[in-house]
């Protein structure tokens, strides 16, 4: 079941971004947030509020388009590098406010933003040109934030995305669509005198596949979180939090489940540049069929504002979620990230991880066969700059680096689409892939 570009997908989410007060960085680290970014701030950006605009063109080499293994047993298993290009094209409208959130003045903030993704590769693969096809992506997205009084706070926000990416798997198409879109609420209660803090979201989530053959992932998610926090400083508190889901598979009921987590934690300043969480719990999978994680759960950060504008962060986390590989992952994550504005012009941002997966009840269609379990060794880097050279011009370096090591192998069916090859396919979903790109964005 060819998953593996999805969740190659999920490690490029991976680069988290810092607050702007080691407050906020504490509380974003906390289970259920009080706000979920929906629409970014650009600090390039010309216009803080009304119509507004970008462009951005990256041009650089991807040096393994296919997310292949190198594995010299098949052609299909080639890492097939080559030039790449994007365009994106962005357009958004918002009120002052939005940057702000629920920090705003104004009672009523929004904004609203779509952009569109033209993806082009050029290289020699042996296999039809196939990987040179044009690609297409979109985001429409949209928030709105109420701000009644200083004891009631209200988000709404809605994201549509549609993929389009490279297929590592053999087929007579080498691309992959499918379509995510989620949409909730979010509301922070403060009542009395502001000593108690309570968090209340709710958010619908599908993940649909166009490819008839990938259907059995298709699914939907409704999850509902809570997290009541106490403040016994002026910037430390205690919390308790819950999360509760239905997550639903739409073509296979055996794989739907109602997963339950609950944390406790602290968060505390430790002195004026230095934060730190701590939290952990325990959670329950409660999976239709198959195994079902009853585990321990766990995060920690530490932020740490080496200068007013450079601030550096380390993350851990353990905790288990819903896979389209299986029933689920259990997962230790690390992360370290730096964030620095040296000036108005100058952007650096760059963040290394380590993740140590488990994936469970390994789903097969179509007549593939492998382990009950796969077990994934996984780094990454990303590194960002970024100069503005004019008003509405800035230039930048990026660059990618992503390592998935596993030694779990899954055996296609027998296929019949290349008369040269029609046995099955023993695949690698191993790879190691390195991207840089030069880019550019114009503002209006």
């Amino acid at each position: 079941m060819p998953f593996k570009l999805l969740y190659t997908l999920t490690l490029t989410g991976l680069m988290l971004m810092f607050s702007v007060s080691t407050a906020r960085a504490q509380q974003s680290n906390m289970p259920v947030v009080k706000e979920k970014g929906i629409i970014q701030t650009n600090p390039f950006a010309v216009r803080t509020s009304g119509m507004s605009g970008s462009i951005n063109l990256f041009a650089g080499y991807d040096t393994n388009i296919n997310y292949g293994a190198g594995d010299s047993s098949s052609i299909y298993e080639d890492s097939i590098g080559g030039l790449a290009f994007m365009l994106v094209p962005a357009i958004r409208f918002n009120t002052s406010g939005l940057s702000k959130r629920f920090t705003a003045e104004e009672k009523l903030s929004y904004g609203i933003e779509a952009q569109l993704l033209y993806r082009q590769y050029y290289n020699n693969a042996t296999v039809d040109n196939i990987f040179n096809e044009p690609r297409f992506g979109a985001v429409l997205a949209g928030e709105l934030y109420y701000n009644p009084s200083r004891h009631f706070k209200l988000q709404l926000f809605e994201k549509g995305t549609r993929y389009s990416e490279p297929h590592y798997l053999f087929r007579d198409n080498y691309t992959q669509t499918w379509y995510q879109n989620t949409m909730g609420l979010g509301m922070l209660i403060i009542p009395g005198g502001g000593l108690l803090e309570i968090v209340a979201r709710y958010e619908l989530s599908l993940d649909i596949f166009e490819d008839s053959s990938l259907q059995a992932g298709n699914r939907m998610k409704n999850s509902a979180g809570l997290r009541a926090q106490y403040k016994f400083l002026p910037f430390s508190f205690v919390w308790l939090a819950a999360t509760y889901d239905f997550v639903t598979y739409l073509s296979s009921s055996g794989r739907d489940s109602m997963p339950l987590k609950l944390y406790g934690g602290i968060s505390t300043p430790i002195t004026k540049n230095l934060g730190l969480t701590l939290g952990g719990g325990y959670g329950w999978g409660f999976y239709a069929s198959g195994p079902s994680p009853a585990t321990w759960l766990a995060l920690a950060s530490i932020t740490y504002t080496v200068v007013n504008k450079l601030k550096l962060s380390f993350n851990y986390g353990h905790t288990f979620e819903d896979s389209v590989l299986g029933n689920y992952s259990d997962e230790q994550n690390f992360g370290l990230t730096a964030y620095y504005q040296h000036s108005r012009n100058l952007l650096l941002q760059a963040s290394a991880g380590f993740r140590y997966v488990n994936f469970y009840n390994i789903y097969y269609g179509a007549g593939g066969t492998g382990d009950g379990i796969r077990t994934d060794t996984i780094f990454f880097t990303h590194l960002d700059g970024k100069y503005k050279v004019a008003k509405n011009i800035a230039l930048g370096l990026s660059y990618r680096f992503m390592l998935d090591s596993t030694p779990f192998r899954l055996t296609t069916a027998n296929q019949t689409q290349y008369p040269d090859h029609q046995l099955s396919i023993v695949n690698n979903p191993s790879f190691v892939k390195h991207e840089i790109f030069f880019t550019g964005t114009y503002y209006f």
